[in-house]
């Protein structure tokens, strides 16, 4: 991908925006799960969450070293009642993650 740093800039911030939504979503899902066998993925969503706030660290120091300002916007967070659902949600983020990311990195 060749892009110019504004624009660079602009996608990091996006990036940023779906990290925080990240963390929150990983949180919210934690704490509404419910049911003994998803006492394990209760603490594995809490461990996610710690692992999305980091990266938004990083992000956050990369555009302000790219001579950005970090956006405090927050995108879009996915809720449901429904434990399988919740967790294909979070699935779903991480594999857009993936997505994104590769292309930063191309």
């Amino acid at each position: 991908m060749n892009i110019n740093k504004e624009k660079l800039i602009e996608l990091l911030n996006l990036d940023l925006t779906l990290e925080y939504s990240a963390a929150i979503q990983y949180i919210q899902h934690a704490a509404v799960m419910t049911g003994a066998q998803f006492g394990d993925i209760i603490k594995e969503l809490r461990i996610h969450a710690n692992e999305e706030i980091a990266h938004a660290i990083t992000l956050a120091d990369q555009i302000s070293f790219l001579g950005g300002v970090p956006t405090i916007e927050v995108g879009e967070i996915k809720i449901s009642d429904d434990n399988i659902v919740m967790l294909k949600q979070d699935l779903e983020g991480e594999e857009d993650a993936i997505k994104r990311y590769k292309v930063r990195i191309e």
